[in-house]
């Protein structure tokens, strides 16, 4: 997470980590994720091709570094 932030990928701020719970404690973030988006059908063809355009940038900045 710490190196997606760095890269320029927004991402929740992580508070807390148990481990011996196995739990991560992170902000919450409003509204649905890209992949419900995408899934819920909700979307129309402009807004899926405006989230085809604006994804692979982040991703491509998370395998890049």
């Amino acid at each position: 997470m710490l190196r997606a932030r760095k890269s320029g990928v927004l991402t929740p701020v992580i508070y807390n980590v148990e481990h011996e719970a196995a739990t991560i404690y992170m902000e919450h973030v409003e509204g649905s994720s890209v992949r419900d988006l995408l899934l819920s059908g909700s979307l129309s063809s402009a807004g899926r091709m405006l989230k085809g355009l604006l994804v692979p940038p982040c991703v491509a900045r998370l395998l890049l570094k």
